[in-house]
């Protein structure tokens, strides 16, 4: 499934004039439909490649969202982040023993969904660590060649009273 960019960074360039603004697009990208998500409710990351080449990711296999008709896998590559008065705090979400984490290469120019529910409220971020690997057989961290992708923040609420 493609998707068009729509992830702006700013550029800060130097001209015989002074600084100058130049828009520059983000080459791998975590991004939400909303900044507003509800406890316990799943919802859609997006992984945007912008790169030339492909990317890996390591995506935990075990991970599942809870529905009405029970829990449905979710696998994703995401560390979830809580916001505190001390800054971020890595929430753990995963699986811990016995996990199982599978690369999961992403073609350039491509875009993959992941589905992720969180279940307490507060302001949260979303990290994902990816390899520029492109022969990369299995999750050993730290990866090679690896960078980190934050989503931006967005704020879990309480479900509405029904």
């Amino acid at each position: 499934m493609r998707h068009r960019p729509n992830l702006l960074c700013v550029a800060l360039m130097m001209s015989p004039y002074g600084l100058a603004v130049s828009p520059v697009l983000a080459q791998v990208s975590v991004k939400l439909d909303s900044q507003t998500q509800t406890m316990g409710r799943a919802f859609t990351v997006h992984v945007e490649n912008r790169r030339h080449t492909p990317i890996s990711v390591c995506v935990d296999i075990g991970m599942e969202v809870y529905g009405k008709d029970g829990p449905t896998p979710a696998p994703h590559p995401f560390n979830l982040q809580l916001r505190t008065a001390k800054g971020w705090a890595t929430q753990l979400i995963g699986t811990d023993v016995g996990n199982e984490e599978v690369v999961d290469p992403l073609a350039n120019d491509m875009t993959t969904d992941f589905l992720i529910q969180v279940n307490h409220p507060g302001t949260y971020r979303l990290q994902m660590q990816y390899s520029r690997d492109q022969t990369l057989k299995e999750c050993r961290f730290p990866l090679p060649e690896s960078k980190t992708v934050s989503s931006s923040s967005f704020v879990v609420q309480a479900a509405p009273k029904e």
